[in-house]
């Protein structure tokens, strides 16, 4: 596996500009007060083709290697909500606000489908939490319920 070594003088991208092997997706604050740089794979590569249950998704993000980089990993659940409301890609919700980044827009080529994608946070034993990217609302499913998944990175800041 890739280890990161801490960014502490990195100069950061804009949002949505190619970074560490995918995109920037702007800081992330983490429970104990740490960030990290948000990094969302180029879709033709860190996004399902097919819709998976969770245990799946899981094993697709794991295998990943993309950019030289072997350290992808399902989002959880503050990571969607961090892609959700950067790159939600249409513009017929009042919430969240359509992103200002044209290659996520709706029709773009990096656009998140009008769909559910799944986070690695679970609910319970059997649930997990999933992110629509059709109306922006976030709900837990039972993990054998098939949604997409598309891998993060996490950059230490």
């Amino acid at each position: 596996m890739n280890h990161i070594a801490p960014a502490a003088e990195t100069a950061l991208p804009e949002l949505g500009a190619p970074f560490e092997g995918g995109f920037y997706g702007g800081i992330i604050e983490n429970d104990d007060g740490s960030k990290h740089a948000l990094i969302l794979p180029p879709m033709d590569e860190g996004e399902s083709e097919q819709e998976l249950t969770w245990e799946q998704a899981k094993e697709f993000c794991a295998a990943l290697r993309i950019g030289g980089k072997d350290d992808w990993t399902m989002p959880t659940l503050r990571d969607m909500t961090a892609k959700r409301d950067r790159f939600f890609p249409d513009d017929d919700q009042i919430y969240p606000a359509q992103t200002k980044v044209e290659a996520f827009k709706k029709g773009g080529p990096e656009a998140f489908q009008a769909n559910g994608y799944w986070t690695i946070t679970e609910f319970s034993a059997g649930y997990a939490w999933v992110q629509y990217f059709f109306n922006g609302d976030q709900l837990y499913d039972i993990k054998r319920h098939r949604w997409r998944v598309r891998a993060v990175r996490k950059y230490p800041l």
